[in-house]
């Protein structure tokens, strides 16, 4: 549903307004929680062709932010759209679970990520010591809402 919704609005302006709508008071939370400063690397895994929750995580926080998403067709977009809203945000065509995770201290993991389960599994087993992971689930897990210690890195769960 998400990325269906994301491509249609990719190409409208009401579209595009609704979502930064939607998306900046989910982002608020989301950056507090995750105590996201301007001196952070964030990379957004599953940034569709409308990357609109990266995009506003840059212009809130300041962190430098780059999303990735598996679909080449979804990422040429998303560079348009970029390009369109002035962003210093950086698009890739790559898979999640195989992201080098070395230059970010942030992981987004978006809700249409699939397979989510083994993106994570790889976030967990190559991310840095305190790196911050943000995961948006599709259902709410028990964990939702939650800071989890797992030893090396954060994890917070949101929806």
């Amino acid at each position: 549903m998400t990325r269906r919704f994301e491509k249609i609005a990719a190409h409208g302006r009401v579209l595009k307004c609704l979502a930064k709508i939607y998306y900046r008071s989910v982002l608020k939370r989301e950056i507090a929680l995750a105590n996201i400063q301007e001196s952070d690397r964030v990379v957004f895994i599953g940034g569709g062709p409308l990357p609109m929750s990266a995009l506003l995580l840059e212009k809130m926080s300041g962190a430098k932010t780059t999303v990735i998403d598996c679909d080449p067709r979804a990422v040429e977009i998303a560079e348009r759209f970029v390009a369109e809203e002035s962003s210093n945000l950086t698009c890739r065509c790559e898979e999640g679970q195989s992201l080098n995770l070395d230059d970010f201290s942030v992981v987004f993991i978006a809700r249409q990520v699939v397979p989510c389960p083994a993106v994570l599994a790889h976030i967990f087993d190559t991310a840095r010591k305190g790196t911050r992971i943000v995961c948006r689930f599709r259902n709410r897990p028990p964990a939702t809402r939650q800071i989890v210690e797992t030893g090396r890195r954060t994890c917070l769960f949101v929806v």
